[in-house]
């Protein structure tokens, strides 16, 4: 009997770590096009927020730079050394740009 729950459980992990990236990859795959790589949560919510502005749908992908031991911190005045690359679909890039870089652009 145990040896039974062991295998199954095993078999529910291993379904979980191969099945949740393909859900995620599957979702975000219309989202290729790197339009921007914020350094810092600051630089990241100024770039974000504009494109909501603006109503360009983006996602993020967060890198945490292993050369500053833990990364993001949450304590006021902290560095935040972590890097937000922010993806759009293809047909949003001219847009995004214009929201990113020129934020004064009316459509």
């Amino acid at each position: 009997m145990d040896w039974d729950f062991s295998l199954i459980l095993i078999v529910l992990v291993l379904a979980i770590i191969i099945i949740l990236p393909l859900i995620s990859s599957l979702k975000d795959r219309n989202y290729r096009c790197l339009i921007y790589s914020a350094l810092g949560n600051k630089d990241y919510f100024k770039v974000t927020q504009r494109l909501k502005t603006k109503g360009i749908p983006y996602r993020t992908k967060v890198i945490i730079n292993a050369s500053h031991p833990g990364g993001i911190s949450t304590q006021s005045g902290a560095a935040d050394h972590s890097q937000y690359d922010i993806y759009v679909q293809r047909k949003d890039e001219h847009r995004a740009n214009d929201a990113i870089h020129n934020h004064h652009a009316k459509y």
